[in-house]
């Protein structure tokens, strides 16, 4: 992605936010443009995995473990261009073949709309149809698609708003050493 592309600004991300027909599928994009977390990772999310007293998510991958991701800052989905931003260490991540803890920030408004869309629901999967049924991977990405479409941005998928994440974690000028840590590619202790 280059600076040229629409998604990548904050007014943009928030259009395609503001054009989703439900708070499920609000919550889908603002986790993937929040987060940066994998759709693969969003698909198997449960209800147990959201702890609300530690405002944080729990991520379980079936083949490779587990780690542990919360709700990015608010500024970020915001665009905020204020680089004095209280990073606090909020989450603990645990890789599947070593441990390796590791921080992220936490954002209010996710969180808020995470708390409305499982309101007491603490079993079964966070996403799902109309049927109760968790959403496939195909469903994530035809959700995203459609929310781009209604809001008049082209190219909107999954992968575009893990990448405006990243996009907007450097425009921060952050490390790139520590937004590798964030995304799970590096162990928090490697240096």
């Amino acid at each position: 992605m280059d600076e040229t592309d629409a998604l990548l600004r904050s007014s943009t991300i928030e259009k395609v936010v503001n054009a989703t027909a439900t708070l499920r599928d609000k919550c889908i994009v603002k986790i993937l443009a929040q987060t940066g977390m994998k759709r693969v990772e969003l698909h198997n999310l449960d209800a147990r995995d959201v702890d609300f007293e530690r405002r944080l998510i729990h991520i379980r991958e079936r083949k490779l473990g587990s780690r542990l991701i919360p709700f990015t800052s608010s500024r970020l989905f915001a665009g905020s261009s204020d680089l004095s931003i209280n990073w606090k260490p909020l989450l603990h991540v645990y890789e599947a073949k070593r441990t390796n803890p590791r921080t992220i920030p936490l954002s209010e408004d996710l969180f808020v709309d995470l708390r409305h869309l499982l309101g007491r629901r603490r079993k079964g999967p966070v996403l799902t149809n109309s049927r109760g049924e968790r959403l496939t991977i195909r469903q994530i990405n035809n959700i995203v698609s459609k929310a781009g479409r209604r809001a008049g941005v082209k190219r909107v998928t999954c992968k575009a708003l893990r990448e405006y994440f990243i996009y907007e974690w450097k425009n921060l000028e952050r490390s790139r050493e520590e937004l590798a840590r964030i995304l799970g590619q590096i162990p928090e202790g490697d240096r």
